[in-house]
């Protein structure tokens, strides 16, 4: 089987051939159980068109698994070729991107939404599977607190909260995670304030250092899909505190040390509390059963397969 991978290129990742780490190590997942893959990376949407088709021409893929709605939408408006798009949460909670991932949905034969929230989004619901994103379990373990920090120069007895994501993504809601972090430190401190981390400017080995370093990850986004913070985090047995938001809770259920908060500084902070004493947690354990790369990798060329055997 011969499939074509067509996604936004990001040029910040080139440790990651310029893909979504997400979509990478997906593809990298498909192509260990023998499907043939080759990519577009979509820079320029008014040339995706044409970069498609010249890529239908030279690799003559039997499906295009496309990643996010205007990239659906554009692999889309061919017809030579079935498409399978995945939707990441982005392309279906903003409006002015969501009609283009309408769009895309009509096109498609198969859609696939990271969590069910999602599918609320989408028409054509008999063409929707859920299929999250998996987690590279042989990248990212879990390993002893002291060591990771050592590694990374960090202090050993300071306390170090993770926070999911850069502090200017205003989706990912700083100003409620720093609120937390000042309310944690005014009444569980103890003298050893915690810092929060920004994720960011990190290769694919530090980020394996850093779950394992850091005392708790922290979510209080506005929105999101499957959010493989999460996942990455559990895979590394790292305590997590986060709001309801999209399959999060789902993902930790059962997990100790894993907490679920209100919105509100007060009840994030007491959570923390509670995370950061926990300690490692077995989050691995449910992570390596539905969530490792080469479990979801298997669910994707299910659809494929459904796709192809419909031609």
């Amino acid at each position: 089987m011969r499939v074509l991978i067509v996604c936004s290129r990001r040029d910040y990742s080139p440790h990651t051939d310029y893909m979504a780490p997400f979509v990478y190590e997906q593809m990298k997942a498909i192509q260990a159980l023998g499907v043939e893959c080759r990519t577009v990376l979509v820079g320029n949407y008014s040339h995706a068109q044409r970069m498609i088709r010249k890529a239908i021409r030279e690799f003559s893929p039997d499906i295009i698994h496309a990643h996010y709605g205007l990239c659906g939408l554009v692999a889309g408006l061919q017809r030579k070729v079935p498409v399978v798009t995945t939707y990441h949460g982005t392309d279906l909670h903003y409006r002015r991107i969501r009609f283009a991932s309408q769009l895309s949905v009509l096109l498609s034969r198969r859609n696939i939404v990271v969590s069910q929230d999602l599918s609320k989004h989408l028409v054509k619901k008999n063409s929707i599977r859920i299929i999250a994103c998996g987690v590279d379990s042989s990248l990212l373990v879990s390993m002893d607190k002291e060591e990771a920090r050592q590694k990374l120069g960090w202090d050993i007895n300071a306390k170090f909260v993770l926070f999911s994501k850069e502090f200017y993504n205003r989706a990912k809601n700083y100003p409620l995670a720093k609120a937390a972090i000042d309310e944690y430190n005014s009444r569980f401190a103890n003298g050893c304030e915690a810092k929060l981390l920004e994720f960011i400017g990190y290769s694919r080995e530090q980020v394996l250092l850093l779950y394992n370093a850091v005392d708790c990850a922290l979510m209080t986004s506005d929105h999101e899909g499957s959010p493989q913070f999460i996942k990455e985090a559990m895979a590394c047995n790292c305590p997590i505190v986060s709001v309801d938001v999209g399959d999060v809770k789902q993902v930790i259920e059962g997990t100790a040390g894993c907490y679920i908060a209100e919105r509100s500084p007060g009840d994030l902070a007491e959570k923390l509390d509670k995370a950061i004493n926990h300690g490692k947690t077995n989050g691995r354990e449910k992570v390596m059963e539905e969530f490792d790369s080469g479990v979801i990798a298997r669910r994707v060329i299910d659809v494929y397969n459904e796709v192809l055997s419909n031609e």
